[in-house]
């Protein structure tokens, strides 16, 4: 898919339209405000996404969050002046429908009693869902996980998510998925 949307983008269009484009797009009001009390709580946030490096890092910077550590596509001009897409994250023993293999990201960054929590909307998270301990759905992902039976929180934005975690956090329910857990353990051992 992202191999053929870069062959139809025309030659003549400049990496800094693609930013001035991105600069244009909005994000949930309530993720800054979500940012600082994981910063608080010292909760490491990270943006796993199978979008590419120009627009996020564009939109980020926008909205003051560039400090974020972000995993994606990278988008660039080759010799020949074509875009090429650069697939940084991809993962040969994953069959996850994204380039960015968002389990092997989750996995890699993380201690293995950590609890993992995932926040997602669309088909590249589904694999990364099934490896999480607690996740927020919204979309084809929370319709993914109410077909497959994966437990999840739905969400409207990162006000609700913000929420549910404290809420959690204050009820002292915060745990790791057994299921997950034997999920992680066996994409260590298919790697």
């Amino acid at each position: 898919f992202w191999h053929e949307l870069c062959v139809n983008l025309p030659k003549e269009l400049e990496l800094e339209e693609l930013k001035q484009w991105a600069g244009q797009e909005e994000i949930d009001s309530f993720f800054e405000a979500f940012t600082i009390w994981c910063k608080n709580e010292k909760i490491k946030l990270k943006i796993l996404s199978d979008g590419f490096d120009i627009y996020i890092d564009t939109i980020l910077q926008k909205n003051n969050l560039a400090h974020l550590k972000r995993y994606s596509n990278r988008l660039i001009k080759n010799n020949n002046n074509d875009f090429e897409a650069v697939f940084d994250h991809a993962s040969e023993s994953c069959h996850c429908k994204s380039a960015v293999c968002k389990r092997n990201i989750l996995i890699n960054n993380s201690k293995e009693n950590s609890i993992l929590v995932f926040i997602g909307d669309g088909i590249s998270d589904f694999c990364v869902a099934r490896h999480s301990d607690i996740v927020f759905a919204k979309g084809l992902l929370a319709r993914h996980c109410n077909e497959i039976k994966i437990p999840h929180y739905p969400y409207k934005s990162f006000f609700d998510v913000k929420r549910i975690l404290i809420d959690i956090i204050k009820k002292n329910t915060l745990k790791q998925r057994n299921i997950a857990m034997i999920n992680r353990k066996h994409a260590i051992a298919g790697e």
